[in-house]
């Protein structure tokens, strides 16, 4: 997957990855972002580019509960929490 984050501040520079199990698959989520490319299985793959939205404000504490967590895309290294996911660099 390819997205221009170019409008995407600092202050949301999360990509959201949550697991729904084999029926519903994989949601990944990057607000404010736009689309490039997408090389993935959409039947297993649900990418969205807005926030959970609760009162009309995005939110990404949805992203952050059990089998979800957020990355922060700008700094390349902070996972929330930490105990939902890991990075792996090759």
């Amino acid at each position: 997957m390819k997205l221009d984050i170019s409008e995407v501040t600092e202050l949301g520079d999360e990509i959201g990855v949550c697991w729904f199990g084999k029926e519903k698959g994989w949601q990944l989520v990057s607000d404010q972002s736009k689309i490039v490319e997408v090389h993935l299985d959409t039947t297993k793959y649900i990418i969205k580019t807005e926030w959970y939205r609760e009162d009309n404000t995005p939110n990404a504490k949805y992203y952050r509960r059990t089998g979800c967590f957020t990355i922060d895309m700008l700094k390349h290294s902070t996972i929330h929490p930490s105990v939902n996911g890991y990075i792996e660099r090759h």
